[in-house]
């Protein structure tokens, strides 16, 4: 503190001062004080005095948490927060940002500075950020094996304590070991340090000596009333693969099976052996028809028909327009027996035919009888006109020898039976008269005597 405009000056309160007197002292008050300095009286016996305040300010609190940071394999990083409870504190970090928190990954010492609001005071704190980050320690054990007869292995990875191993691989996930695996492959140990969150893995083969295996197709199987199934296989193994069927069969492919339950083992150059069972199903045969036979004219046409199966095929194919539909259209020229194979979806196949009878429609081929005997023997008892199925339309009319009409008809399949009003007629001549329309459009009028005998 500096005084002027007297010959000495005395100052009070002196406790904080580094003199009691003089023009100029320095003042250390550790709070706020008002200093008064007095000069020496002047001419009038004036005394001059004066008065100055010093302000103290306080040096900021700081605390940096955590207090002992550890950067770990769980925990990469670390957030140092610097803490004051100085109003308005600034923070800066040496060599880092001007924040109060400051996140880091490396393992050093790190300072913080705290300046009060003012820019006078400051305050600093360190602290040593640790790592720990060491991997455990992990035994993965040997290589495993299986075999035909070894089903299961077991893994045996070890570490320290406070260490958790685990296996992973196949059908292991997260099992703790030891471990028993069924299947050959790679399998993972992973060793974790729980109270660092490091991890060490390894690995361990197990391998297989599976043996034979068997592939079963395709397999035929049987209609009724056949022995014709077959079942083909496909064996996989280490050199020479050896069948030996429940049949007494020792190839890969077995034929003229009935229906029934089969049983092959086979073997390879290891101690191993597969065996499987196949089935062969006996399927009934489609129930097939053809139809009813048919009596047409030679140029006419009629559809066949078949039912009861997927496939047709007709024999013979001549006049047909599709031999390999369930309904072709037949045009034979002469009366053929056709026959139809059908096969159901299941392969198995059954046959039927029909009779196609052809008639060749011509006048020449139309006769009428000259006698017929109505005795009910069975024997000409009715009149007919012969080859009815050519005929189209036709006119029939018979009188006795006075002329009265006994009996007439338009339909070729009607004939008459020598009666008259219902009552029987007698042994005696009659006339007939004809006129027909063929299905070749022929035309024909015929005049003739019958006989009717009794």
């Amino acid at each position: 503190l500096t005084a002027s405009g007297s010959g000495s000056y005395s100052w009070a309160p002196a406790a904080s001062l580094s003199a009691p007197t003089g023009a100029s002292v320095t003042a250390s008050p550790v709070s706020n004080t008002t200093y008064t300095v007095t000069g020496t009286a002047d001419a009038c016996g004036v005394i001059p005095s004066a008065t100055i305040t010093v302000t103290v300010n306080s040096i900021p609190n700081i605390s940096i948490t955590p207090v002992s940071p550890l950067i770990t394999c769980a925990s990469a990083s670390v957030t140092l927060t610097g803490n004051s409870t100085t109003t308005g504190a600034i923070y800066q970090w040496t060599g880092g940002p001007a924040t109060a928190g400051y996140t880091v990954s490396t393992a050093n010492p790190y300072t913080l500075v705290v300046t009060d609001p003012s820019g006078n005071c400051t305050a600093t704190e360190t602290v040593t950020v640790a790592s720990n980050t060491t991997l455990p320690i992990l035994t993965a054990g040997s290589d495993g094996d299986l075999s035909c007869t070894k089903s299961s292995s077991i893994l045996t990875g070890t570490s320290g304590a406070g260490i958790t191993v685990v296996w992973n691989g196949g059908t292991l996930t997260g099992a703790a070991s030891p471990a028993t695996v069924t299947s050959a492959g790679t399998y993972t140990v992973t060793a974790t340090d729980l109270s660092n969150g490091c991890s060490a893995t390894s690995t361990v083969a197990v391998t297989g000596m599976t043996g034979p295996a068997i592939t079963v197709g395709p397999v035929v199987n049987t209609c009724q009333r056949k022995t014709d199934g077959m079942i083909t296989l496909s064996g996989q193994g280490t050199g020479l693969v050896i069948y030996a069927w429940s049949t007494g069969s020792s190839s890969s492919v077995v034929t003229g099976l009935g229906p029934g339950i089969y049983t092959v083992t086979i073997s390879d150059a290891s101690p191993c052996t597969a065996t499987t069972t196949v089935s062969i199903t006996q399927f009934p045969d489609p129930i097939v028809t053809a139809g009813t036979s048919e009596t047409i004219t030679k140029g006419q046409s009629i559809q066949l028909t078949s039912s009861g199966g997927i496939t047709y095929l007709w024999d013979p194919t001549v006049g047909l327009n599709n031999a390999t539909i369930a309904g072709p259209t037949a045009t034979p020229t002469q009366t053929t027996n056709y026959i139809v194979t059908v096969t159901g979806a299941d392969g198995c196949s059954a046959k039927d035919s029909v009779l196609i009878t052809v008639i060749n429609c011509d006048i020449s081929e139309l006769f009428m009888p000259t006698a017929f005997s109505p005795n009910n023997d069975g024997l000409n008892d009715e009149l007919y006109v012969r080859s009815p199925a050519c005929i189209t339309q036709m006119g029939l009319q018979i009188y006795d020898r006075w002329g009265e009409k006994v009996f007439s008809t338009i339909n070729p399949s009607s004939g008459w039976d020598g009666t008259f009003k219902g009552k029987p007629l007698d042994t005696a001549v009659f006339t007939y008269y004809l006129t027909a329309t063929l299905s070749n459009g022929q035309n024909m009028n015929r005049k003739g005597n019958i006989t009717l005998l009794r």
